[in-house]
Parts: C-alpha cells; structure tokens; sequence
C-alpha cells in the first residue's frame, strides 16, 4: 500500500541511477520488459532493506535510506499515516467493545429493574385485594 501511495511503480526508471536504467534497458531487450508484479516484488525488497521503524519507550522512530528526498521523505510520511491509521483503528475498536460492555451491562440494569418494579407492583396488588393497601385513613365526621 505505501508502495502504491508514494507511486514507486510509476516513478520506477526515472528514480534510478542511469548504469542501472542502462543495465535494465539492455536485459529488456534480451528478456522483454519486467512486469509490474516482478516491479512490485522488487521494490518490497528494497523497501525492507532501507525503511525502518523502531520504538524507544513512548517513541516511534521511522528511518528512511532512498536516493530521492522526497521519495524518502513521502515514504516516512506514508509509514506514518499508517501508524496512525493502525492507532485509529485500534483505538475505535476498544471504545466499540466498551461501549458494547457498557451496553450490556444497562441492559443487565433494566431488567433488574423491571424484576423489582414487577415485585412491587405484585406486592401492591396483594396489599389492595387484602384491604391493607393503601391504609384507609380514619373518617371524620
């Protein structure tokens, strides 16, 4: 995906150095022109052997060794992005899950109240057939 992003694949032969370019148009000749796919591979490879990223306690270094600046610069900015895409993503799942806890847990509530409401109004319904409920106040007359 960074790959694509910073546009490796297009910019291919124009970012290598003229005795590679000259190398690569020679064995086309001789083998017919390197697919995409094998363009891709390669460029994984290089991406392996010249990005890095470390952390160091709460710090996360990215180190970039490309001949292009701003291939490089456009590589590290991409790493990042994705860092922080990766830190979203994760990050929203955690508040889903608690707010799915937090889901259940009301639901857990309610019906507990429910039970009681119901026990309640049970308890009030026995009291009024039994002539307890509500206490009749003494009439004045």
């Amino acid at each position: 995906a960074l790959i694509k992003r910073v546009g490796l694949i297009d910019q291919w032969e124009s970012t290598r150095p003229w005795p590679i370019r000259l190398k690569n148009q020679l064995m086309e000749k001789v083998r017919g022109p390197v697919s995409d796919v094998d363009r891709l591979d390669a460029l994984v490879a290089m991406l392996d052997q010249k990005l890095s990223v470390w952390t160091e306690k709460d710090k996360v270094f990215i180190a970039c060794e490309w001949p292009q600046r701003d291939v490089a610069v456009a590589m590290v900015q991409g790493t990042l992005l994705a860092l922080q895409t990766l830190r979203l993503e994760r990050d929203v799942k955690a508040i889903e899950a608690s707010a799915l806890a937090l889901d259940a847990q009301r639901e857990g509530v309610e019906a507990e109240m429910r039970q009681r409401l119901e026990f309640i109004e049970a308890e009030q319904r026995a009291a009024i057939a039994a002539k307890r409920w509500p206490r009749s106040a003494p009439s004045r007359v």
